[in-house]
């Protein structure tokens, strides 16, 4: 639903120039061409957009802010098929991502009481893989109520709408990962002046090239093809620049490292229970896995 929506607001209000550049949407860098204005485009694409967002989500959808956390932090977890199904452009943060949320939600003077969503059962994720994302989920928690907060979960059984409106109607926002779902109510909160607050919006180039040959293979798209209905698959070439200035270009906080690549990673069962369990004891959430700092994985914008 929140890639569906992303799509109608963009063609609505700021359509871009290009169309079908990437196999990620609108709300992810990936789709503006650097020779298009890369970082800048999508900085200036968003702002334009984000005036008449919530207006739009309330005309055209019925889906308008929520009272029920009007006095709140919400804390987006999107865990269930990400990490495990690996795809390039969702990862876990590394420990200091939490450091700098709770560093920006205590400049911004943000609602102790946090609620934290995640529905570690969606896209029909395994008994064991949502186990370790209800571990993670709770660390998470764990490592909030360490710095002063109140931590509570939303109920289960949530549906998508009242989820939105929900986060539409907090004070604050924390994505723990780059998500269409949390992307356009983290917007409508920054553009009202709220805080918003996200990881780097990264994709993993090595993954991103393996999972773009599978979609050949699945179309028998011949090597080098464009796949119908994919997208235009993305340079390799690492785009540092793009990186580096999309934290001061965007109208929200941004966290500025690469996320924990998918390539350290043989076993996320095992290596996210361990993260965990780093975390919620307050330490670097480093078991198992390992941040990217610019090796094997970049943001790719072209």
């Amino acid at each position: 639903m929140g890639s569906a929506l992303v799509m109608d607001v963009s063609r609505r209000f700021a359509p871009p120039m290009t169309r079908d550049v990437s196999p990620v949407g609108l709300w992810h860098p990936n789709y503006f061409p650097v020779a298009e204005g890369g970082a800048e485009a999508y900085a200036a694409h968003w702002r334009s957009a984000a005036p008449r967002l919530e207006d739009h989500l309330d005309v055209a959808y019925a889906l308008r802010a929520s009272p029920r956390l009007a006095n709140s932090t919400a804390v987006h977890v999107r865990c269930s098929d990400v990490p495990f199904k690996r795809m390039p452009w969702y990862h876990i943060q590394p420990a200091p991502f939490w450091s700098f949320a709770v560093r920006k939600l205590r400049e911004r003077r943000a609602p102790r009481a946090v609620t934290l969503f995640n529905n570690s059962g969606w896209m029909q994720a395994g008994q064991a893989e949502r186990g370790a994302c209800d571990e993670y989920a709770a660390a998470i928690g764990d490592y909030l109520r360490r710095h002063g907060f109140e931590v509570g979960f939303a109920p289960p059984g949530m549906g998508e709408e009242d989820t939105l409106e929900a986060l539409l109607g907090s004070r604050a926002l924390v994505a723990a990962t780059p998500s269409s779902f949390s992307f356009l109510p983290g917007l409508a909160l920054a553009q009202r002046g709220d805080l918003y607050v996200s990881p780097l919006f990264f994709t993993e180039s090595a993954a991103l090239h393996g999972w773009y040959d599978g979609q050949r293979a699945k179309k028998g798209v011949a090597s080098n093809g464009t796949v119908p209905g994919v997208g235009v698959e993305l340079d390799r070439a690492a785009q540092v620049a793009t990186q580096e200035r999309l934290p001061d270009l965007v109208p929200w906080s941004m966290f500025r490292d690469p996320p924990l690549l998918h390539a350290a990673v043989q076993d996320y069962e095992a290596a996210l229970r361990g993260y965990s369990d780093e975390l919620s004891r307050g330490g670097g959430g480093a078991a198992g896995l390992r941040a990217a700092r610019g090796r094997g994985g970049v943001l790719v914008a072209s």
